[in-house]
């Protein structure tokens, strides 16, 4: 008997509420581990960059993965 697999991709807009929003939403993904890796000083070139992207930008489009599988017995 082989095991149930399914994945399955959601998409929403994350609200942008505040200018410090970014982090929660950087925080919150895939990227968490690099931006931990980061010295104050190239952490606050992201920082400053990616509030200029985002400049006059009220959501941002996040995707993520879910999965669930049963395990054979």
């Amino acid at each position: 008997m082989t095991g149930l697999a399914h994945a399955e991709l959601e998409e929403a807009d994350q609200p942008v509420a505040t200018t410090d929003a970014w982090l929660q939403i950087i925080l919150g993904s895939g990227y968490r581990a690099t931006v931990e890796q980061l010295d104050d000083e190239a952490r606050e070139r992201v920082r400053s960059a990616t509030l200029e992207a985002l400049r006059g930008a009220w959501t941002v489009r996040v995707r993520a993965v879910f999965g669930s599988a049963i395990k054979p017995r």
